[in-house]
């Protein structure tokens, strides 16, 4: 027996809103189901996120040029160091970039 859903309010929005979380949760549910979403979770999302090799890149497209940069490489570019810098050494980034003060001699 299928039983009509009881929204808390009737308007469009949140109707629309109810259905598109629905949907979600229905297709990540499905999605662990699956052979590779079970071997997901064995392995546990964040050793996975470790895992995969372009997770800390990101695509800056500025114009017609491009180029793929380490987010902690991103930050030190934008002037935000990162406090501690995992992937990338934070001497050589301000070298290649020129950002180090030029010694005085």
């Amino acid at each position: 027996m299928i039983r009509p859903c009881n929204f808390p309010k009737e308007t469009a929005e949140v109707v629309q809103a109810h259905v598109f979380l629905t949907l979600v949760m229905f297709n990540k549910t499905n999605a662990y189901r699956t052979e590779i979403g079970q071997d997901l979770t064995k392995r546990g999302i964040r050793r996975q996120r470790l895992a995969w090799e372009d997770a800390n890149k990101v695509l800056v497209v500025a114009g017609e040029y491009y180029d793929i940069f380490d987010i902690e490489e991103l930050f030190v570019l934008m002037g935000r160091e990162p406090e501690i810098c995992w992937r990338v050494d934070l001497c050589e980034v301000k070298r290649r970039y020129g950002l180090e003060a030029p010694a005085i001699t």
